[in-house]
């Protein structure tokens, strides 16, 4: 039996884990990942991201850099845990539109941004044909044959 966690277990990405008291959260949030993925039927996807990162400026969107940047040690720390093969991207729509750039732009900058975090993981296309679709069609027993879903 499949297991998925979504939304990266939530964790609070409202600022980088500096103080003592977001280092123990990060930390504690860290053991649970490493917990989760001990077991081979648990899977992570990789949505939920905008709405557990600070507030945006809407006059002044985030750019993909810094989305990154706010993101990194919670996306290398899963990146490190499940591995591209139980790694899986979720759009999260419309709830992504909550801490993203707006309804035009949340979408495809949360596609940009996971993009771009494989891109600086040196993921090779394996792995991140993995994360865009085949660790769903393998974790939910997909028929992908022809090239459209079944």
């Amino acid at each position: 039996m499949l297991t998925q966690l979504d939304h990266l277990c939530k964790p609070d990405m409202k600022a980088l884990p500096t103080t003592d008291e977001q280092v123990d959260q990060f930390t504690q949030w860290q053991a649970c990942m490493r917990q989760y993925s001990s077991f081979e039927k648990v899977y992570m996807k990789l949505s939920g991201g905008f709405s557990e990162l600070p507030e945006q400026d809407e006059t002044a969107p985030w750019s993909q850099d810094q989305i990154i940047r706010s993101m990194g040690p919670w996306i290398q720390c899963v990146y490190e845990t499940f591995g591209p093969s139980r790694l899986m991207f979720g759009s999260d729509w419309p709830v992504c539109t909550l801490g993203g750039p707006g309804v035009v732009l949340s979408w495809t900058s949360w596609r940009c941004a996971i993009a771009e975090s494989m891109k600086q993981h040196r993921l090779d296309q394996a792995s991140k044909n993995a994360i865009w679709c085949d660790t769903a069609v393998r974790a939910y027993n997909l028929d992908y044959s022809d090239g459209r879903l079944h």
